[in-house]
C-alpha cells in the first residue's frame, strides 16, 4: 500500500520552527529542505487539506509556505457527512453536559465547519479505503485541553490510523532520501 502523510496545521507551524537553525545558519540546508517537502507535496506523497490551508494564519514565517499551498490544497467538502458522524462519536459526554444548547450548538459548528481536526481524521479514513497507508502528521498531547472532541491521537488510536510527530517522521519515511552534511570551521 502506498503511503500518504496528511498534514496538520499545528506540525505545519512546528516544522518551519524545528528546522528554523538551518535557516539562519545554513540558508542551503534549509532550502533544500524545504524544496524537499515542496516536491513530496506537488507528487501528493504529502497532502494538505483546506481546512489546514484556512487554519494557517497570515504570519511572516508561515505566509511563504501558505502561498506555495495554495493550489495543493485538497478539498474536503464531500468529508462533511463523515465530520459529523466523528462529532457524535468522539464528543466528550462531561464537556458537552457542562455547556448550554447554544454553546454546544456553536462548538460543533466549529468543528463542521473551522476546524481541521475531524477533516484530517475523515480524509485519513478515506485513503484508508482508496488502498492507500495514510500516516497524520500531528503534534498535539494526548493530554485533554477541555475542548468538546477528544484529541487527534485518541482518535487515531481508535480509528486505526498511524500518526507521527514531524521530526520523528520526515526523517523516518524518507531516511534514504534525506542527507545532509553540516561544515563546521
Amino acid at each position: 500500500m502506498p503511503t500518504i502523510l496528511v498534514i496538520d496545521t499545528s506540525s505545519i507551524i512546528h516544522y518551519l520552527h524545528y528546522y528554523k537553525f538551518d535557516k539562519l545558519n545554513s540558508r542551503e540546508v534549509y532550502n533544500e529542505l524545504n524544496q524537499f517537502i515542496y516536491d513530496r507535496i506537488i507528487s501528493g506523497e504529502i497532502r494538505i487539506l483546506d481546512k489546514v490551508y484556512e487554519e494557517l494564519s497570515e504570519r511572516p514565517d508561515t505566509r511563504e509556505f501558505k502561498q506555495f499551498i495554495r493550489t495543493y490544497q485538497k478539498n474536503t467538502i464531500d468529508l462533511l457527512p463523515e465530520v459529523q458522524s466523528l462529532i457524535e462519536k468522539y464528543k466528550i459526554p462531561e464537556i458537552a453536559r457542562n455547556l448550554s444548547e447554544i454553546e454546544l450548538d456553536h462548538e460543533i459548528t466549529k468543528y463542521e465547519n473551522t476546524f481541521a481536526d475531524l477533516y484530517l481524521i475523515a480524509y485519513c479514513n478515506k485513503l484508508k479505503q482508496e488502498g492507500y497507508s495514510p500516516i497524520l502528521i500531528n503534534d498535539e498531547s494526548r493530554n485533554s485541553d477541555g475542548k468538546l472532541i477528544k484529541k487527534i491521537p485518541i482518535i487515531c488510536r481508535s480509528e486505526n490510523i498511524e500518526y507521527e510527530k514531524i521530526p520523528d517522521l520526515i526523517f523516518k519515511v524518507y531516511k534514504d532520501e534525506l542527507i545532509f552534511s553540516l561544515d563546521t570551521p
